[in-house]
């Protein structure tokens, strides 16, 4: 079967998932380690007479990698998500060894520095609904399917966290891959912070979004994800020992857009939660523009890159309508790309977004397409949606050219950015837990 990986709503994210690979690890890590400096090699791995499989490890400054322990030999391994790829760097034997860059090898201790860890995991359900996009949540939920969403609640369980009596928290978004960026997490449990992951995907019984040639689109819209985050808010800020003043939401392209869309006010006035998130943190999204251009009053961060292939002109845009831009912040890295603190660059399929691609919501919910000239502006809402069939052929055609134009594009880690865009995530965490 063939299978094309597609950005439905803007926001590709490949990220390498070898879930299978770590059944033979303990599933919660032994230690958090900090890395010191960046370095490369390859890990090869093997069976019984089999060759020797390859997978390169980049490590880099300032990252945050868990440490597991083989269930059988008891060997410690590490693991990144954006690699892909468990890797230990003692102990080698027929099946495991490390190839350094240049011949240079680096200890554990010259490398990272790694502390214990212990987490509590709590898994939360909520009733929540399946929702579209913004026209279909205009009317409200009463046509809408009931869903029986789930995420995982991590309690931070280190000593200097022992005396605290309600948690604060911060909702992690993945992108469309499925993933989070892990380095966060654990920086949170590291200040205290609790960690709730909606499983927005894993709720609907897939991992990611997919467009198949051969078989339906699997779509779980950004709106779906604020309505979700949104009604598990109030869930989570009903826990005995959660502080339910200091909750935060950050995500990561299809969840920094989830993070933009808990805030602003058309789509809080139709969940109509009871409580609000005060901090919003989004990493590389896309701006879906609203002719209702309030938010709330809680802070909120964009980090962005030029090169990134979904423009940051859109979300300049977006930022430069709001209604007010107290508590607003927009921060743009000069060549950074889209995943700039996550894996290597490297060339993958993507939507090459056009910077004319603006996707507007109104006050009834009715969403057009807007480039820069009005007339060839496209109401989506009366065609049907991007699948349907009613307005102009030619201006729909238009519209898919400037929003979903599919090719290859460079994405990766831009160091320079993780580490400034990483002192101000510290920035905001301390407001969280002080305010």
């Amino acid at each position: 079967m063939k299978r094309l990986l597609l950005t439905i709503s803007f926001f590709l994210y490949f990220s390498t998932s070898n879930a299978d690979q770590l059944n033979w690890l303990d599933s919660n890590p032994s230690h958090t380690c900090l890395i010191l400096e960046n370095a490369y090699f390859t890990m090869q791995t093997r069976d019984e007479g089999e060759e020797w499989q390859s997978d390169i490890i980049r490590l880099y400054k300032g990252d945050i990698i868990p440490k597991h322990r083989h269930k059988e030999t008891l060997n410690d391994f590490w693991y990144i998500t954006t690699d892909g790829s468990p890797f230990k760097l003692g102990n080698f034997d027929q099946y495991d060894r490390v190839l350094w860059k240049d011949d240079i090898k680096k200890t554990e201790k010259k490398l990272m520095e790694c502390t214990p860890y212990f987490s509590k995991s709590v898994k939360i359900e909520f009733e929540t609904y399946n929702v579209f996009t913004q026209n279909d949540l205009s009317n409200g939920f009463d046509d809408n399917e009931k869903q029986i969403g789930f995420g995982i609640l991590h309690y931070p369980n280190k000593k200097k966290c022992k005396n605290l009596k309600q948690f604060p928290v911060m909702f992690l978004i993945h992108h469309s891959g499925g993933d989070i960026v892990q380095t966060y997490k654990y920086a949170l449990h590291n200040e205290c912070v609790a960690t709730f992951e909606p499983m927005i995907f894993q709720s609907r019984g897939h991992n990611e979004n997919y467009y198949d040639t051969d078989r339906d689109i699997v779509w779980v819209t950004e709106t779906q994800g604020a309505v979700d985050a949104l009604v598990s808010l109030d869930v989570i800020s009903n826990l005995p020992d959660i502080n339910k003043d200091k909750i935060g939401i950050m995500g990561w392209s299809y969840g920094g857009i989830v993070a933009l869309e808990t805030q602003n006010m058309f789509n809080i006035k139709k969940v109509k939660p009871k409580n609000k998130f005060s901090l919003h943190l989004s990493y590389y999204p896309y701006c879906y523009h609203y002719e209702d251009n309030t938010t709330t009053d809680a802070i909120m961060a964009m980090f962005l890159g030029t090169k990134d292939y979904l423009p940051y002109t859109i979300c300049q845009e977006y930022y430069d309508g709001l209604a007010d831009k107290t508590n607003k912040f927009m921060y743009v890295y000069k060549n950074a790309l889209h995943n700039f603190d996550g894996g290597p660059e490297v060339l993958s399929g993507a939507t090459l977004v056009s910077p004319e691609c603006r996707i507007h919501t109104d006050l009834k919910g009715n969403e057009s397409i807007r480039p820069n000239d009005k007339e060839k502006w496209f109401d989506l809402t009366s065609n049907g949606g991007w699948f349907g069939s009613k307005g102009d052929p030619s201006l729909l055609k238009l519209s898919m050219e400037l929003c979903w134009k599919y090719d290859r594009a460079f994405q990766g880690r831009n160091q320079l950015a993780f580490e400034d865009s990483f002192d101000k995530f510290t920035k905001y965490i301390n407001i969280l837990k002080n305010d």
